[in-house]
């Protein structure tokens, strides 16, 4: 019994932990045609690509960080994107539907980072 109060207590403390540091090695990449950009309420960019259908993916902050909405959508809105996500689920998202984005690359060129290497 108490080893699954602990067990879930880890658990829960893994979910609410904040992504403060990234390192390439946290990431996976994905990469395709971004078919929906959106700005939600909490100032983040929201990102599909056409191949990733059932994930979301989203630059957090991305207003705070810097980035113009209108500049981001003129540039990457149906065009082929590689996205660097961190590798994380937790409790509130087990599917991994919805991502953190700590890296936006178009060609060559980085449009967003939040990687410490």
């Amino acid at each position: 019994m108490l080893l699954g109060i602990f067990t879930f207590l880890l658990f829960l403390a893994y979910t609410f932990r904040p992504i403060t540091t990234v390192s390439s090695e946290d990431c996976l990449t994905a990469s395709g045609k971004i078919v929906l950009f959106e700005q939600s309420s909490s100032n983040d960019f929201n990102i599909r690509l056409d191949n990733f259908p059932d994930q979301y993916f989203y630059l957090n902050r991305a207003v705070e960080a810097g980035l113009n909405f209108e500049e981001m959508e003129k540039l990457i809105l149906n065009r082929e994107v590689t996205l660097w996500y961190v590798d994380r689920g937790g409790l509130f998202n087990i599917n991994k539907k919805t991502l953190h984005v700590s890296r936006l690359m178009q060609d060559q060129t980085v449009l967003f980072n939040e990687i410490i290497d």
